[in-house]
């Protein structure tokens, strides 16, 4: 998936199909780790357009809310650090759509408090999951 307006448009599809249970696990095995990878890392530069990355994010959101396993999952194929990245501001600049979904699965993930001890094993704290922008307006 090379093609930007088709990982945008794919992203969506999927994020719609997580609507169906099934859908969502057989996303979550299947192309969570594709869409992992194509998150921007911090040392290089990004050839998606924020509307591909924040589908992506909302992808990823989508799979994980209600989700342990599928938490876990995308916490041990190492999206944390790409998302801190995003919403930090590290690397490519991104949109304040694409920073918001990127929060929006930080929130998601530190919601299961059964993670929290791993998650500061691997040296995050709150502070990297629940970021202001929730808060901010639109522009």
């Amino acid at each position: 998936m090379d093609n930007d307006r088709v990982v945008s448009s794919v992203a969506t599809a999927l994020r719609n199909m997580t609507l169906d249970v099934r859908n969502k696990e057989l996303i979550s095995k299947y192309a969570m780790q594709d869409l992992v990878n194509h998150l921007p890392c911090s040392n290089g530069p990004s050839v998606l357009s924020d509307e591909s990355k924040a589908a992506m994010c909302c992808v990823l959101h989508e799979v994980t809310s209600k989700n342990m396993e599928n938490t876990k999952a995308l916490a041990d194929l190492g999206d944390v650090e790409k998302l801190v990245n995003i919403t930090k501001g590290r690397g490519n600049r991104s949109s304040l759509k694409v920073v918001k979904a990127a929060a929006q699965v930080l929130n998601t993930l530190w919601q299961y408090q059964d993670r929290w001890s791993i998650y500061k094993n691997d040296g995050w704290n709150q502070n990297h999951f629940i970021t202001p922008v929730l808060t901010m307006e639109q522009d």
